[in-house]
């Protein structure tokens, strides 16, 4: 089933809507999306060097939305694939949730992969969209 499917499905549009009109917050999605259009969700692009917009302003804009859009689900994307390969043999399903074990268990292992990513150093998100965070100030700005 494809994730939109299961957005409708579980209202979560709903969710994104409500966010949207309170703060004006917008949720990026990928490109298979593409049947959806409401003005809450930012679709990433399989070809962001392409703009139908009439103006070269419009166009230099929308490309410039695209390749943002497409650099925060590969980002989302990264993270997901990290998250999944720490844990390669977790296929347990709750069917029935009674107090709330679900949420202790994805909690659980949000700080597990946080404690393996910190011990290891291996983040690929963080090590292509968070580089500053490796630099040492004072070496930066000559500070002993």
């Amino acid at each position: 089933m494809h994730d939109s499917q299961v957005a409708h499905w579980g209202k979560v549009y709903d969710k994104f809507e409500a966010v949207y009109d309170e703060t004006g917050g917008k949720c990026t999605v990928d490109s298979v999306f593409g049947k959806v259009n409401n003005p809450f969700l930012i679709k990433s692009s399989q070809d962001y060097h392409v703009s139908t917009m009439p103006t070269c302003e419009e166009q230099r804009l929308d490309l410039q939305r695209k390749r943002q859009a497409t650099l925060m689900r590969q980002a989302a994307e990264w993270g997901m694939r990290a998250i999944q390969s720490s844990f390669p043999c977790l296929k347990d399903t709750f069917v029935y949730e009674d107090t709330g074990e679900r949420h202790i268990l994805m909690k659980m292992l949000c700080l597990l992969y946080n404690l393996r990513a910190r011990s290891v150093g291996i983040n690929q998100i963080k090590n292509v969209f968070m580089k500053q965070l490796e630099e040492d100030a004072n070496n930066k700005f000559g500070m002993m």
